[in-house]
């Protein structure tokens, strides 16, 4: 049997029409599918005809593999589509696995297959007997022995000449192998030495069959012989009885003599009236050999046997090799056959009665295909070279089909009579000019590389022109009453969509699959995957949809893995981008993953395409109540708790209740001044009352920023045990965190506390002034990030102070692998965002972190806060300070004023900030640090210096930028006044 490889269909059939094969294949197209006994393919494919079509497929030893030769009655008609999805459907009945590269030993039916294989238990004679079986069951296969170590072989070859149906027989060698097949066969054509001395791979029964070669065959070259008459049915006979004769290939199974069977003569009618001459008889063959008599080959049984036709052997000869007879040469047919025989009864075809009638309807038919054309260029027109696409215009009169070439007076063969019709002109001259008008051209003025036959037919200029057709023209031909055929191998397939569903499928507590389905004609498809691959593809559409230069309502292409294209809303695909844009950055695969705190994506989609959803009911209420603040509930705040929240603070809580309710973690971003630390004592105490606090709460603030922390929590919620774990002494304390509520500690100790914090488990772990994490390679941003919470909340006025960098950060304390690694993050964010400016993209990624940030601003909330209030406090200063101060603001006074007489305030701005630069060093030196306790009380003794000498420095003009650079110092004279009190 042959042995063929999936290597083996890519060099005889090439990627493109293999590729549309696994597609045919896979739909079930192929039915009717059997192996015949020498070893041929037959089976019947469903194209876009109303008929399936008809596959042959032989194998023949080639020097890189076996070569297939593949039959098929569609137009290509050699090694095409319909051929590949055959020989794909027997790998896969095989088992075989399309990415292996190893050879597949089809089955075959028989005897042979059903057999065991001798095992380690089976007798010796038993084991040697089942592999002859196996080799072959013709009872005279070797019938008189050969000399022990002669492995080659006179083999006999069958077949029939389809020009004339005479029965040739082909001489070859071929080496005898261990598995009994035979290796690859070679001519042989030296009857007349072996005749004169015998070869040791001729016995007797091979020395039968050359004698009657030499006397009664017609020599052909390369071995072969005519047979005719009954010397020919000696002839084949003696072949049969050695046991080495092979239907069409010696590697099919050995033929063997086969008992006479009756037959009987048939005329079968096609629809064009032409009648052809079979032979039937029961059991059913295969074939006929037209020999005088004609024999049988019946690949089922393996036999080769005479027919019986109740004739002279002459005349059955004569009455086998008869062509296809039309019918207007039926009667001379007739008339030759009762010359010949002589009266004796046979069937004959019959006359059939004929009647003209007038054409009620022409439709004008369309075939688009793509051929194979070998040896043309690549051109615009044709880009791949060998790949040529036509269109083939036909005509269906009542239901004849008309080409170019039929005669002017048709006729059809229907309900028993012969329809005889009359080709109208006029109509068919305008179908080719209306062709013309949707853009096809002659192909004979394209190219000068097609195949003969379509020298009648059309193409269009270029692929963008088929692409455009078929998107959007075709309809109106069609409109206009055309009938418009799609080869399954043309390129430019259209593929429609219809009712779209996002499905959404829970995997586990955190993940969820995200499907996007459609019906593509007719077949379920989910789209997201086929969509994000196309766009990872198509570049240049990826780019249209991201600067917006597509409409909506403009249909975009894209190209499915069998080669059909796929027409989607440009609408549709942008609303997938704008959601998904990360997704092209990833490696493709079968799906989309999405953790579920992304459900905000499914809200964002379901308000930009007009989909259907189904499943995740509970997950598509979270996306919309994180896609929009208004979803959250309002919660009561706490009992007892010292403080009026004003409405916007309010909702600040109900938006951190919302968070830990669904686990999530967020960022609160309110301007300064706004209250963030009220709302977070706020949420702590509902916490502790809700009987949820069974840990304590952590929160990581500046130095400067912790004296605040404890002042407003036994101010406002002096319910909560709060530990301040800093100073020199806390380590003596660390034995109580575990009990308190709320645990105070800075970023500074956070290295020195480790070992402390991070075995201790808590509720929630807030980072106030979280950019102080912003670098997330930073000792404390990694020790905060392996702490062990429930929750994790970041305070920060600036999220998004410097760069994206620092967002990733917090969002890598947040939810770690949220917004992907660094990497990933700075190739599909990043980089577009800050060096490009891709409006598209920082879109997207505002909309996915939306959910978990809130941040109101001063403007957003004026109305809600109170009037502004002024506290006017005076500090004297004694002694050495006042000097000190009195020397500086004396020489720096004098210096700026000589300074702007000189060279006016607009050329003097080095000067006044060098005075600024130098009050800050003298205001930060440690000698004047060293303030008692008494004026360090609500108040700073050096802001208070620094007030009564701004009057002097601002001067006419500059007033806002003295102002700033002067305010911004004074902050942080602050922060340094705070840090060391």
């Amino acid at each position: 049997m042959f042995s063929y490889t999936l290597q083996d269909l890519e060099r005889s059939i090439g990627h493109p029409f293999l590729a549309r094969g696994r597609g045919y294949a896979a739909d079930g197209r192929v039915t009717a599918l059997r192996r015949d006994d020498s070893g041929a393919l037959t089976a019947s494919v469903q194209g876009s005809a109303r008929q399936p079509y008809g596959v042959v497929i032989r194998f023949v030893a080639g020097s890189q593999g076996m070569d297939v030769r593949g039959e098929c009655t569609c137009p290509i008609g050699h090694n095409c589509k319909h051929v590949a999805a055959v020989l794909i459907r027997d790998l896969a009945e095989k088992g075989y696995d399309r990415h292996d590269t190893r050879s597949v030993e089809p089955a075959h039916d028989g005897m042979a297959t059903a057999l065991p294989p001798a095992g380690q238990d089976m007798p010796p004679d038993l084991g040697s007997w089942l592999d002859e079986a196996r080799r072959g069951d013709a009872p005279g296969r070797d019938r008189e022995s050969f000399a022990e170590g002669v492995g080659q072989r006179l083999l006999y070859v069958l077949t029939l000449n389809d020009r004339d149906r005479r029965a040739e027989l082909a001489l070859v060698t071929a080496r005898l192998l261990k598995s009994g097949a035979f290796s690859a066969p070679a001519s042989w054509s030296n009857v007349t030495g072996a005749l004169v001395s015998q070869p040791g791979f001729i016995n007797g029964a091979d020395m039968r069959v050359l004698r009657r070669l030499q006397v009664y065959a017609e020599s052909l070259p390369q071995g072969r012989y005519a047979l005719a008459g009954d010397s020919g049915v000696e002839l084949l006979c003696a072949a049969l009885e050695t046991g080495r004769c092979h239907w069409l290939d010696v590697r099919s199974p050995g033929l063997r003599l086969g008992a006479t069977r009756a037959a009987s003569i048939e005329w079968p009618v096609d629809n064009t009236g032409t009648q052809h001459m079979v032979l039937r008889s029961s059991p059913a063959f295969n074939h006929f050999v037209p020999l005088a008599p004609p024999m049988y080959v019946d690949l089922t049984t393996r036999e080769c046997g005479l027919l019986e036709l109740g004739l002279p052997p002459g005349d059955a000869e004569f009455i086998a090799r008869i062509p296809e007879v039309p019918a207007i040469h039926v009667e001379a047919v007739r008339d030759a056959l009762s010359m010949r025989l002589e009266g004796r009864p046979v069937a004959m075809p019959r006359v059939i009665e004929r009647e003209d009638v007038a054409v009620r309807h022409i439709t004008p038919c369309l075939l688009l295909d793509t051929l194979v054309n070998y040896g043309a260029p690549r051109s615009r027109y044709m880009p791949l070279g060998d790949l040529i696409d036509v269109a083939v215009l036909t005509f269906d009169y009542d239901g004849m089909v008309v080409t170019r070439d039929s005669p002017g007076q048709m006729t059809l063969y229907r309900d028993g009579k012969l329809i005889g019709m009359k080709r109208d002109a006029r109509v068919e001259k305008a179908a080719h000019a209306e062709l013309e008008t949707f853009g096809f051209h002659k192909l004979i003025s394209l190219t000068r590389y097609f195949p003969p036959e379509h020298r009648h037919d059309y193409g269009m200029l270029g692929e963008e022109e088929w692409i455009a057709f078929m998107a959007d023209r075709i309809a109106g031909l069609r409109a206009r009453g055309w009938r418009v055929e799609v080869g399954e191998g043309f390129r430019f397939r259209i593929a429609h969509v219809t009712d779209w569903t996002a499905r959404i499928e829970s995997t586990g507590q955190d993940w969820f699959d995200l499907h996007l389905e459609a019906d593509i004609d007719g077949k379920r498809t989910d789209l997201l995957p086929v969509v994000l691959a196309a766009l990872r593809v198509e570049t240049a559409l990826l780019a249209q949809l991201r600067n917006d230069t597509v409409p909506d309502d403009k249909s975009a292409i894209l190209t499915l893995d069998d080669g059909r294209l796929l027409p989607v809303p440009a609408g549709r695909l942008r609303a997938i981008l704008r959601v998904l844009h990360e997704m092209l950055e990833q490696p493709a695969g079968d799906g989309v993953r999405l953790p579920r705190l992304e459900a905000a994506r499914l809200a964002h989609l379901d308000a930009a395409m007009d989909v259907r959803w189904q499943g995740g009911e509970d997950l598509r209420a979270l996306g919309r109540r994180l896609a929009r603040f208004d979803g959250v509930a309002p919660v009561a705040p706490p009992v007892d708790f010292g403080a009026q929240l004003r409405p916007y603070q309010a909702d600040g809580l109900a938006w951190l209740q919302f968070l830990r309710e669904y686990g999530i973690n967020g960022i609160l971003a309110d301007d300064m001044g706004l209250g963030k630390t009220v709302q977070g004592l706020a949420h702590i105490l509902l916490e502790k009352q809700a009987g949820r606090l069974d840990r304590p709460v952590l929160v990581v603030s500046p130095t400067s920023v912790l004296p605040n922390w404890r002042a407003e929590a036994q101010r406002f919620a002096p319910q909560l045990r709060v530990h301040v774990s800093h100073g020199l002494d806390r380590k003596a304390s660390f034995d109580q965190i575990a009990a308190a509520d709320l645990v105070l500690t800075t970023y500074p100790l956070l290295a020195r506390d480790k070992d402390v914090l991070l075995k201790q488990p808590f509720h929630l772990v807030v980072l106030d002034e979280a950019q102080l994490i912003k670098n997330a390679q930073t000792q404390a941003a990694r020790i905060v990030g392996n702490l062990d919470a429930r929750h994790r909340l970041c305070m920060s006025g600036t999220p998004l102070e410097n760069n994206l960098g620092e967002l990733w950060s917090l969002f890598q304390f947040l939810m770690p692998g949220l917004l992907g690694d660094t990497q990933s993050f700075r190739r599909v964010y990043r980089t577009p965002i800050e060096k490009r400016g891709d409006d598209a993209v920082r879109d997207g990624l505002a909309r996915r972190i939306r959910p978990f940030i809130l941040r109101r601003t001063k403007e957003q909330v004026a109305t809600e806060l109170p009037p502004k209030s002024e506290i006017l406090r005076v500090v004297e200063l004694d002694g050495a300070q006042r000097d000190l101060y009195e020397t500086v603001r004396v020489s720096m006074h004098e210096r700026v004023r000589a300074e702007i007489l000189a060279r006016g305030l607009a050329n003097s701005h080095i000067v006044v900030l060098d005075a600024l630069l130098k009050l800050r060093q003298i205001c930060c030196d440690p000698r004047l640090l060293k303030l008692d306790a008494a004026r360090k009380v609500k108040s700073s003794a050096k802001l208070e210096m620094l007030m009564e000498m701004l009057p002097e420095l601002l001067a006419e003009g500059r007033r806002v930028l003295l102002f700033s650079q002067f305010t911004s110092m004074l902050s942080l004279i602050e922060e340094a006044l705070r840090a060391e009190g």
